[in-house]
């Protein structure tokens, strides 16, 4: 039993000790013994187990010594024992502790000098903030620990943003985050998650962009912004014409030639503002600016008003009108003459060069390497090509050329580099100041020379005289015209102690950082306070253009152009003093490119030695951002400019802010006489009334077209149709823009068209001759406000001419005869010309003076009937009759004279004289309808237009702004959609108006409609997906071919496609079909696209074929769109001789149904 004890204990134990020995490898690296120690302890524990089952089982079988298993027992005892008390003390690795604070360190230094505030979140609390982040939200760094990140998001926005979060989103956002004081704000949001110590964590950046809203609320108008913009430019800007006169100044302008106001320049010619002896110059450069486009840096000798000289940089362009013809000259100045005066100056210190050779700050040694050339030489006569092998092969060589080297000369930095009173105690111990670990670099040095290259650097190792070791970047350079003699050689050295001991530092913690380092969106410098460069991310590598191993030789200012290295000394010195800065400079790239940046630096304290570490940020964009903003400008004001329609923005006040050329002329002033008036002072107070109506409606975000009287400059009054449209920013008002085209030739054509229409009916409406003449004359005196009105007849007998009937002051005139070609009406009825007088009393022509009474003015029409003058038409007033009356009369004694005849007719002519009577009724009618339809277009492109063109000049307003350059980004986006949008519509037109012009449609071959439909929905896959539609295409086989022109197919099913899939929300469906049709006549193939979507209104079904028709759908979609889509459709397949029909209810949802015929052949 004692046995069976012991064996069984053993076992437990052994098998205790191993677990114990196994669970301890995870938390020691001692992990090679425990091992080993639980193998041993499961080997002992197996033959036990044999010996124990053998006993159970009373198999045969020796027993084990007593002795040996109470030994074992012991042991394993002893095991237990000792693994159990030493595993509490087993604790991770020193090491790994000091990484992971060193770690942590870096990622705090990062997040206290990065732009935006950063958060490290543990299942939804804050783990660590920056300072910026604590600052962005009123709180201390120390009360955000702990806290849950959905107690600073506004309500509205908490489930959208933890839903973001748990699915580790990783793209930029907006949302709304709330302060401690409960103030809200937007903000930009980025996160990404990691693992750390097994635990999922995630890092967010925010940003706070209640800038970028800001801007939006302080727009203003585009005029005044482009003043200010040219008011504030650092350069002069001058506009001239083609012809050199000055015709706009900025302020700058002004200042530079010593003028008090712009009255004193304007009208002068630009050549008359630069000395005379660069007059010749000037003028081929005007030619060559309207010949190339532009020219630039071109330097003149110019001239102030006062009569003195300055020297001047100029830039100019050629500006084009909208047609791209030449319009004018715009050129900007830059007055150089502090450079030309610092270029002088630089040549002047090239011959100091020796005292900047002594100055230098780096150590330089000039010396002469004709003996070791000589050596070179002799080895060379020997046969040996390859020096790396000669050197390996005989050290004893790099002593050899060591000992020919002389030096000419060396300055006071290489004395303090090396410790050195002076110059005969460096030379003297020369033997001491290069180690031997510096020999190899030595030999490279040789190397490079014996190949022929005139420049060397590396990184080697020199002594001082007390024998101090110092890191040091040597450069070796042969200076031309020495390449063969080697007579003169420079070497410069810098002292990189410094920054090797900070490179040793950093490598010790590079991996703890390196992800937050190298794949910041930002180029990351790091480099010593001596401004030796450390380490740079790739971003910085790639900003400059240099390899790593290039940019490491570089210190901080070689990064610079010379005019910057100024400030960037005082960065350095601010860094050194505050311990941060934050500041903007040029930097300079490898091929010699000047771009601006922002910088953000900090000083990093890493024990012994201590780096800077600086955040660069390239605002090139910036300046790209402008130039996109000014080429805008300069569209949006050409097609303002090149429109016939008058175009005016004016502000919440009702003053005129933007005014077109059009406009102007059509009220007879010049756009800067307008500027700034109210409206008030173009509006007759009649009509004001009307306006205030209008304006009423635009308070109510409403467009709207209305027809109003405008008054000339002259005082003259005529009428307009405005289109006018709101500019609100969010709910309040800023303005209108309006769009008004002279409506005057239009109203008169109506009243013409009304007056003869009147006519038409009444003597239609008359049964016989009798019935006619008063109706005739009557409608005259109404219509042309006469005093008088006869209808004079020739007699077929007697040719004499006789008054049939008078009205008014002439009604005594009734039955006069007067002899053949006798009186006015005489010589009309011969001549059958039309006769005007406005002094009739007086006009030898009239047989019967005393008949006129006081009329004044007369005009007498012939009237004509099948070429045949058969009387006159005469009426009389006071006043001149005009031209649209002169029309009136002409065309009533047409009618009358038609109608007169008529009467002669047979009776079975009279049905035929009734139509055409109607035929020409109802072509009057067609022309004012064909009129009234071309006047709605004109005002339908207007309208259509004008909504890109207002946002697009209310970005461009909004881009000026400099503090809103955050959103720059966002809004030339919108820019790009709006142009879209304009090109969208005018590509509308285009095809419209083309096929208005087309009879047939163009290369009708046989298709597979089932093959087209499919290219157009693999177009569309990436759409639908993206809005999780479920495209189906039910192919139909028996379909046959179809005589179509492809590319107008492809455009009626793409725009019917792009419909379903705009209006359909997410989760829906769009289903293409297509069977056949048997009609009366004609068979048809019906191809139907239905789709999910809310149902067309009944209201809007009768109307959505109809040219810029948005129905309700459309309208609160917020789909761009133009209303011209479903037009060009039905223009298509009518021209292909088919019809399209449209289906909309709850329950089927959409269905647009093309109909396109089968022909015999097809068939």
């Amino acid at each position: 039993m004692v046995l069976l004890f012991i064996l069984a204990s053993s076992v437990v134990l052994q098998f205790a000790a191993s677990y114990a020995a196994f669970r301890l490898i995870k938390l020691t690296s001692a992990r090679i013994a425990l091992i080993a120690i639980g193998a041993s302890m499961v080997l002992l524990a197996i033959p036990r187990l044999v010996i124990l089952y053998r006993i159970f089982s009373q198999a045969p079988g020796a027993l084990p010594d007593l002795t040996v298993e109470v030994v074992v027992f012991a042991i394993s005892v002893l095991m237990v024992v000792a693994l159990i008390s030493i595993g509490p003390h087993i604790q991770p690795s020193d090491l790994a502790t000091q990484a992971l604070r060193e770690s942590e360190e870096k990622f705090r230094r990062l997040s206290e000098i990065a732009f935006d505030g950063i958060a490290v979140t543990e299942n939804g609390h804050f783990v660590e903030v920056s300072p910026q982040f604590a600052k962005l939200f009123g709180y201390r760094q120390k009360e955000l620990v702990g806290m849950s990140v959905v107690e600073f998001l506004v309500p509205e926005v908490r489930d959208e943003v933890t839903k973001k979060a748990d699915s580790g989103y990783d793209q930029p956002y907006e949302t709304i985050c709330m302060r401690k004081d409960g103030s809200t704000f937007p903000v930009e949001v980025c996160g990404k998650d990691f693992n750390f110590q097994g635990m999922k964590r995630r890092v967010t950046a925010i940003r706070d962009v209640t800038e970028r809203v800001r801007m939006n609320e302080e727009l203003s108008a585009s005029e005044e912004l482009y003043r200010t913009l040219m008011g504030t430019s650092p350069d002069a800007v001058t506009m001239t014409d083609l012809y050199g006169n000055i015709t706009q100044v900025s302020q700058r302008t002004l200042e530079l030639h010593g003028f008090e106001s712009e009255e004193k320049i304007i009208g002068l010619n630009a050549v008359e503002l630069i000395a005379e002896e660069d007059h010749d110059r000037a003028m081929a450069n005007m030619q060559k600016t309207l010949e190339e486009g532009s020219v630039s840096h071109v330097e003149y000798t110019l001239i102030r008003r006062d009569g003195s000289n300055f020297f001047g940089e100029l830039n100019a362009a050629l500006v084009k009108d909208g047609n791209g013809e030449p319009k004018a000259f715009i050129a900007t100045t830059r007055d150089v003459t502090e450079r030309k005066r610092m270029e002088e100056a630089l040549r002047e210190n090239e011959s100091r060069y020796r005292s900047l050779f002594e100055d230098s700050a780096i150590s330089l040694w000039e010396e002469d390497w004709s003996r070791v050339k000589q050596y070179f030489d002799e080895v060379r006569a020997t046969g040996v090509t390859d020096f790396r092998a000669h050197f390996d092969g005989s050290p004893e060589a790099l002593t050899e050329c060591m000992g020919r080297i002389r030096i000419l000369d060396i300055n006071k930095a290489t004395l303090e580099l090396h410790a050195a009173e002076d110059k005969q105690e460096l030379l003297a111990g020369l033997d001491h100041v290069l180690p031997e670990e510096a020999l190899e670099a030595f030999r490279e040095e040789l190397i490079a020379v014996t190949e022929g290259q005139p420049d060397f650097e590396c990184e080697t190792v020199h002594l001082t005289v007390t024998g101090e070791k110092k890191n040091v970047f040597l450069r070796l350079h042969i200076p031309p015209g020495y390449e063969d003699s080697l007579a003169k050689v420079f070497v410069s050295m810098i002292d990189i102690t410094n920054r090797v001991q900070a490179e040793h530092a950093l490598r010790e913690s590079e991996t703890r950082y390196s992800t937050l380092f190298h794949q910041s969106n930002d180029p990351i410098f790091i480099h010593d306070p001596e401004g030796n460069i450390v380490d740079v991310n790739q971003k910085a590598l790639d900003l400059l253009g240099y390899a790593r191993s290039e940019v490491r030789s570089l210190t901080i200012a070689d990064l610079h152009p010379q005019e910057a290295r100024e400030k960037s000394k005082w960065a350095f010195e601010t860094i050194m003093h505050d311990g941060f800065v934050d500041f903007e400079i040029d930097f300079i790239k490898k091929d010699g490119q000047v771009f601006q940046a922002e910088v953000s630096s900090n000083l990093i304290d890493l024990g012994d030695t201590s780096v800077i570490q600086g955040v660069v940020r390239d605002i090139t964009e910036r300046k790209k951002t402008m130039n996109e903003i000014q080429r805008l400008k300069e569209f949006t004001e050409s097609i303002l400019e090149s429109m016939s329609e008058g175009v005016v923005v004016d502000d919440a006040e009702g003053n005129f802010r933007f005014v077109n050329q059009a406009a102007a002329g059509l009220l007879g002033y010049e756009p800067e006489e307008i500027l700034g008036q109210h409206w008030t002072n173009f509006f007759p107070p009649d009509q004001h009334a009307i306006v205030h109506a209008a304006n009423e409606r635009r308070r109510r975000g409403e467009s709207d077209r209305y027809e109003v009287e405008l008054m000339r400059k002259d005082g003259t009054r005529f009428p307009v149709l405005i289109s006018g449209t709101p500019r609100n920013l969010g709910a309040d008002l800023k303005g209108t823009m309006a769009v008004f085209m002279d409506i005057t030739s239009r109203q008169q054509r109506e009243r013409e068209q009304g007056a003869i229409v009147t006519v038409s009916t009444a003597l239609r409406s008359a049964a016989d001759r009798e019935e006619m003449l008063p109706i005739i004359l009557d409608q005259l005196l109404d219509l042309l406000e006469a005093k008088g009105a006869a209808i004079v007849l020739c007699d077929q007998k007697t040719n004499e001419s006789v008054a049939e009937l008078a009205r008014g002051v002439w009604e005594g005139w009734s039955g006069e005869r007067l002899p053949p070609g006798e009186g006015i009406s005489g010589h009309v009825i011969d001549s059958g010309d039309l006769y005007q007088t406005n002094d009739v009393q007086h006009d030898p022509l009239f047989a019967r003076p005393d008949l006129l009474g006081d009329v004044q003015a007369l005009i007498c029409a012939p009237l004509i009937a099948r070429e045949e003058t058969i009387g006159a038409l005469m009426v009389g007033r006071n006043t001149t009759f005009e031209g649209g009356e002169i029309r009136i009369l002409t065309a009533i004694a047409d009618m009358a004279a038609n109608a007169l005849h008529r009467t002669a007719l047979m009776e079975t002519l009279e049905q035929r004289v009734l139509e055409r009577t109607r035929e020409l009724e109802e072509a009057n009618e067609m022309l004012m309808e064909l009129d009234k339809l071309k006047s709605d277009f004109v005002s339908n492109v207007s309208h259509e237009l004008r909504t890109p063109i207002t946002n697009i000049m209310l970005y461009l307003n909004l881009m000026d702004r400099k503090e809103k350059k955050e959103e720059r980004s966002r809004y030339m986006q919108i820019l790009r959609a709006e142009s879209a949008r304009l090109a969208h519509l005018i590509e509308d037109l285009l095809t419209l108006s083309k096929l208005e012009r087309d009879k047939t449609p163009h290369g009708l071959e046989p298709h597979v409609l089932d093959a087209l439909i499919a290219e157009i929905l693999t177009a569309h896959q990436a759409r639908a997906k993206d809005k999780s539609i479920a495209m189906r295409h039910e192919l139909n086989p028996e379909i046959p071919p179809v005589s179509i022109s492809w590319d107008q197919m492809v455009q009626v099913f793409t725009n019917l496609v792009s419909n379903a899939l705009a209006y359909t929300y997410s989760g829906g469906h769009v289903t293409i079909s297509s069977n056949l049709s048997e009609g009366a006549n004609k068979r048809h193939v019906a191809i139907h696209v239905q789709n999910s979507a809310p149902p067309i209104p009944p209201e809007d079904l009768p109307h959505i074929f109809e040219r810029f028709y948005r129905g309700k759908v459309g309208r609160e979609s917020n789909e761009p769109g133009t209303g011209l889509g479903l037009s060009i459709c039905k223009e298509i397949v009518q021209l292909h001789q088919g019809r399209i029909e449209v289906k909309s209810d709850e329950d089927q949802g959409t269905i647009f149904t093309v109909y396109l015929p089968i022909t015999s052949m097809e068939a």
